[in-house]
């Protein structure tokens, strides 16, 4: 039994939540990094409330941040081209970890109930380094067939396969601000106590809400 038919059978009432947890766990679905599963555990913020910080619209005006870094803040387009293009390379995604779960929906994917959700933490990177931390989660059965398959067969960024599929979506962007989080500066290169710009959007697809993202990266970059 692979995926899909999990999610048929379940959406039919034909599988009960034990019945569900048991089989995805049979399919260990997880692309885990030797080494790098604690450490993911301990890195992820999209947690059953998103952090009630009003976006600091401070940042967008003055001279502290570059204009590209102001459209990386605002944008409601993909992040992985924008930088392609910025850079002048290939982008490419690094999973650092990937699983699917089968628990209660965060209260922002109106789910209203127990939901299979895929949970990513990834670094957007180039041959010039790591640029970007993103983490993400989203509900598997809003997503079509085609773009599960691709989530988890590939490494193409997400921005990519809404892309290809024409998906009509937006993002809400919800807030973004400066912080300093040791562990997501390691990961992109950067020294403890670096600051980095954040920000959290939500993706509507007509009148649902499939997943929500935090992007990070060095206030010192795209400068």
């Amino acid at each position: 039994m692979d995926l899909n038919e999990i999610i048929v059978l379940y959406s039919a009432g034909e599988l009960s939540g034990y019945e569900v947890k048991e089989r995805i766990n049979a399919l260990g679905i997880a692309q885990t990094e030797s080494g790098r599963a604690a450490e993911s555990a301990s890195l992820w913020t999209l947690q059953d409330e998103l952090p009630a910080i009003q976006p600091d619209r401070s940042l967008l005006h003055g001279e502290a941040l570059s204009l590209f870094q102001k459209i990386l803040l605002t944008t409601d387009g993909t992040v992985t081209d924008l930088i392609s293009l910025y850079k002048g390379e290939a982008i490419k995604v690094d999973i650092i970890d990937q699983e699917i779960v089968f628990a209660d929906a965060p209260t922002y994917l109106q789910c209203g109930k127990e939901a299979l959700l895929l949970k990513r933490i990834v670094l957007l990177k180039g041959p010039s380094g790591s640029h970007v931390y993103a983490e993400s989660i989203f509900v598997i059965e809003r997503l079509s067939e085609r773009i599960r398959e691709r989530l988890l067969e590939t490494n193409l960024p997400i921005g990519l396969l809404w892309k290809e599929e024409r998906l009509e979506s937006h993002r809400e962007i919800l807030t973004y601000y400066i912080e300093r989080e040791e562990k997501v500066s390691a990961l992109l290169g950067q020294p403890a106590g670096s600051d980095l710009l954040s920000r959290t959007y939500l993706i509507h697809n007509r009148q649902s809400v499939l997943g929500a993202i935090t992007e990070k990266f060095p206030l010192t970059s795209f400068r």
